[in-house]
């Protein structure tokens, strides 16, 4: 009765998937009423994620709101890979904090930003990238703050890994890439694509 909605796994392993949504609407209401031992059809698998042969040392994790699931299960792989990454998290305020204690179990060092300042800096994540110094930048969130992470004075020169998106509904590109070309894989109801900094034509 409804589309299907595109839900970034948090993690997973051979048998198990981690799902975090948030109910906004008649999809994920009914998500939310889905009883153990129930099937869903999903599909899975899809867009290319992130590249973590391309970090560095000493990389950062920005997420914003609906963007922090992915970057848990990212934060785990580099840490695998012997990289233990600082994790930025912004939200809108305190009440919609979630997963700070769950990256920190990992032991990455984690900063927390609140618009409202109900909690951690005040303001939008952007301003935790300031006080770090950091050599490769993964992020994952809305628009907007991917558009001020690009634009970040500090990041300029650094590597980074952001999400391009294109509504298949309306074949709306919100970036453009120097190729001129994306891969086949999609997602239902959108396509996710990782690419660098460097192959970003304009944004926005």
């Amino acid at each position: 009765k409804v589309l299907r909605r595109p839900i970034s796994v948090c993690d997973g392993d051979e048998t198990t998937l981690t799902l975090i949504y948030k109910v906004v609407g008649q999809g994920t209401a009914q998500m939310a009423q889905v009883a153990p031992g129930e099937t869903l059809d999903l599909r899975t698998g899809l867009g290319n994620g992130y590249d973590i042969t391309k970090s560095t040392a000493t990389p950062i994790l920005i997420g914003g709101g609906v963007g922090v699931p992915p970057l848990y299960g990212l934060a785990k792989a580099l840490i695998t890979a012997g990289i233990r990454p600082t994790v930025a998290l912004g939200f809108g305020s305190r009440q919609e904090l979630f997963y700070e204690e769950e990256f920190k179990a990992l032991g990455c060092p984690v900063l927390v930003s609140t618009v409202d300042g109900s909690y951690g800096k005040k303001g939008f994540v952007t301003a935790l990238v300031e006080e770090t110094t950091c050599d490769y930048c993964f992020c994952c969130g809305p628009e907007p703050m991917l558009k001020a992470v690009y634009n970040l004075p500090q990041l300029t020169s650094v590597s980074q890994n952001i999400p391009r998106k294109a509504l298949l509904a309306t074949s709306l590109l919100l970036e453009k890439i120097r190729t001129g070309s994306v891969s086949s894989s999609c997602q239902p109801a959108l396509d996710v694509e990782i690419v660098d900094r460097q192959s970003v034509i304009s944004l926005y």
